[in-house]
Parts: C-alpha cells; sequence; structure tokens
C-alpha cells in the first residue's frame, strides 16, 4: 500500500502542476514515469531490499538499469529519427524493438539463471487447495 500511495501522490501532484501550466502529453509522460519510479523504489526498498546481499544489491540494480536499455534506447532513437511516423517506420521500429526483447530474453534464459528457475522444482506450480 506504501509504494501505490507514494506513486498516486507523485502522479496527481504532478500532473495537476503540468496540466495547470499548461503541459502536454510529454509532461504527463514524464510524471508518470516518475510516479513509476516511485512505485518501484518504495515497493523494492519495502520487500525486496533488505532480504538481498550486497553482491545480489548490485546485480539486481544492473538488471533494473541495464535491461530496458536497449529498448530504450531504441524508442528515443525512433523518436529523434520520426521512424514512428510512417507505416513502414512503424512496421520496422516493432519487428526492431521485437528482436531487442527477444535478444534479453535469451540472454536472461543463457547468462541469468532462468533456465534452472525453470527447472527447478521451487518454481513449478502447486495445485491450489491440495488438489
Amino acid at each position: 500500500p506504501a509504494a501505490l500511495v507514494a506513486a498516486i501522490a507523485v502522479a496527481a501532484g504532478g500532473n495537476a502542476l503540468v496540466l495547470s501550466r499548461g503541459g502536454g502529453f510529454v509532461e504527463v509522460a514524464k510524471v508518470m514515469l516518475l510516479a513509476d519510479v516511485a512505485y518501484l523504489v518504495v515497493s523494492v526498498a519495502l520487500s525486496l531490499w533488505p532480504r538481498l546481499s550486497g553482491r545480489e544489491r548490485v546485480r539486481y540494480l544492473a538488471a533494473v538499469l541495464l535491461v530496458p536499455g536497449p529498448a530504450l534506447g531504441l524508442a528515443m532513437w525512433m523518436a529523434a529519427s520520426g521512424g514512428g511516423r510512417s507505416v513502414s517506420g512503424a512496421v520496422i521500429g516493432s519487428g526492431a524493438a521485437t528482436v531487442v526483447w527477444c535478444a534479453l530474453i535469451l540472454a536472461g534464459w543463457r547468462h541469468a539463471g532462468w533456465r534452472q528457475a525453470w527447472r527447478s522444482s521451487k518454481h513449478k506450480s502447486q495445485p491450489m487447495n491440495g488438489q
């Protein structure tokens, strides 16, 4: 609940501020990004962070910062080049984004232990209510 309240407060206050000053979609998107970051920081700080060792914290931060990097870089490049303004540009951009995400999934599967986690008995679904 605390993370959700923080995110709502950031979103509501920030959106009210930018809209009252004549801001548009871009400014609202920036505020929503800050609200999402607030939600992530508070939820991780209250749930996951205290249980991680120093090395696990570094790995978690690296994943949070590096995994979205290629997709965000591609989106920024497309926005700057105007590539998404035509049908062909949108198709090419969608294909490129799909390739980037597939590459990230493959890297996680091969190098981040996802394969072992998938096969581990800890991660197999258990029947509900003993059924």
